[in-house]
């Protein structure tokens, strides 16, 4: 309200007193708009603390309503030296007998002539013409030293992927070029072009396959299927080899490889989803007795939609048509209990079963669940539709609250000129009286002189 104050000092009225209470009688709307205001606050948030339970809800139904989650392999290998594995969810179960021959090899030529570090190279206008697979440079190389040829080979390597570098030794100085890709995609040829070549480049790799001389194919990895089907590649990744595995080669050697379902994995994401309903459960039982008290009957419906999309039955194909065959069932508090033994046991005898009873496109419980949630949450839905209701009424309040506000300050305004004005007369009055008085009091001292 209004900071001014009127002190009554002439007239002897508390005029702030009384002011103030005929204030406190005309702030009653104001208060009780602010008690629903701090009412609306809370339920608004009680609100936003179901949302997000929810939304943890459907979060958990994403690993379980689309297929391809449960299609989530384990893989062991015998000999883990010889390499490593990795599975997507295009892989299937079996074992495979794997021998890594060779790794594959980046390619390495040096020159077969050593020069003196000072020394210049051939004449002037030689090159050296260096290609890599369909790509080649060619270097200004006559006139200069072994290390000025060196810079000029990396300053134009570019796309050709190679580094070239010097080396010494008891003769010399002599270039190593080292192509930075592994296999036949990194072999490498360097021709001198001038009247005397002073390099003399050659492999250092050596031939690998017994053809009698070395080639770009020597520079593969190659790996030996179920002792007859040979597989080669350029990389030491091999993706292709067994469909929805990835080979990484370490060094030769020979191994096993056993692929199975990872129902661990599964069960993690199975947990997830009974940690996140339950969540939601024991959120609902705190929000129905704090918060969102005089909501129960929404509360209430959330909570029997939730228990209509756990107990409807399916008519899937498979060994599986409710939660409670697979170890899942709901206590008397209304929160899931999974029995780890049943479900593991569902698993290992009907594993394509347990996947269509979650995510089955009509009739998957994780997909019904996230269609519930996201329902839920729908602007129109239960408690969207709820929280735009409040939020509504929230800026209703606040605008009420204003208004209210400027009347009481106008109010109070009025109030206070209307008893400044009353004072002012009370003054006046009193200074009239006074004089009276005063007149009356001489009038009777002379009268009184008149009769002695």
């Amino acid at each position: 309200m209004s900071g001014i104050r009127v002190p009554g000092i002439g007239s002897g009225l508390d005029i702030n007193s009384i002011v103030s209470q005929l204030m406190s009688l005309e702030q009653r709307p104001l208060r009780n708009i602010q008690i629903r205001q701090r009412g609306v606050t809370a339920e608004i948030s009680g609100y936003g603390a179901l949302r997000a339970s929810i939304g943890n809800l459907q979060s958990a139904m994403d690993q379980l309503a689309n297929v391809d989650r449960f299609k989530v392999f384990r893989s062991q290998v015998s000999n883990p030296d010889a390499l490593s594995v990795s599975t997507t969810s295009s892989a299937a179960r079996g074992t495979y007998a794997l021998e890594v021959v060779r790794l594959a090899e980046s390619h390495r030529m040096a020159a077969g002539l050593a020069v003196a570090g000072s020394a210049t190279l051939g004449a002037e206008g030689d090159t050296l013409a260096i290609a890599v697979g369909g790509n080649s440079i060619t270097v200004a190389a006559g006139g200069r030293t072994l290390a000025e040829l060196r810079d000029a080979i990396n300053a134009q390597s570019g796309d050709l992927d190679i580094t070239a570098s010097i080396i010494r030794d008891d003769r010399g100085s002599r270039l190593l070029l080292a192509s930075g890709r592994t296999g036949a995609d990194g072999f490498m040829t360097a021709t001198w072009n001038g009247a005397a070549d002073p390099l003399a480049l050659a492999s250092l790799n050596t031939d690998r396959d017994a053809s009698g001389a070395f080639d770009a194919a020597d520079l593969n990895a190659r790996v030996v299927v179920e002792g007859a089907y040979t597989v080669t590649s350029s990389s030491n990744t091999l993706s292709e080899a067994i469909d929805g595995v990835t080979l990484t080669l370490r060094e030769p050697g020979r191994t096993t490889l056993d692929i199975s379902r990872d129902t661990a994995a599964v069960q993690s994401s199975i947990q997830q989803f009974a940690r996140a309903y339950n969540d939601l459960v024991g959120n609902i039982d705190k929000l129905r007795g704090e918060a969102l008290s005089t909501d129960r009957g929404l509360l209430a419906s959330v909570t029997a939609r939730m228990r209509g999309v756990m107990n409807a039955a399916t008519s899937l194909p498979g060994n599986f048509t409710r939660p409670f065959e697979l170890g899942i069932s709901t206590s008397r508090t209304g929160t899931l209990v999974i029995d780890s033994s049943t479900l593991s046991r569902a698993l290992e005898r009907d594993f394509e079963g347990v996947a269509r009873m979650f995510s089955d496109p009509e009739q998957g419980l994780a997909v019904r669940m996230r269609r519930l949630a996201q329902s839920l949450l729908d602007p129109g839905g239960l408690v969207g539709g709820r929280t735009e209701s409040l939020e509504r009424e929230r800026r209703s309040l606040e605008t009420r609250a204003l208004d209210v506000q400027r009347r009481l300050a106008t109010r109070e305004q009025a109030l206070l000129s209307q008893f400044s004005s009353l004072e002012a007369t009370l003054v006046r009055l009193q200074g009239t009286g006074t004089a009276l008085t005063g007149a009356l009091e001489q009038l009777n001292a002379v009268s009184r002189q008149r009769s002695g």
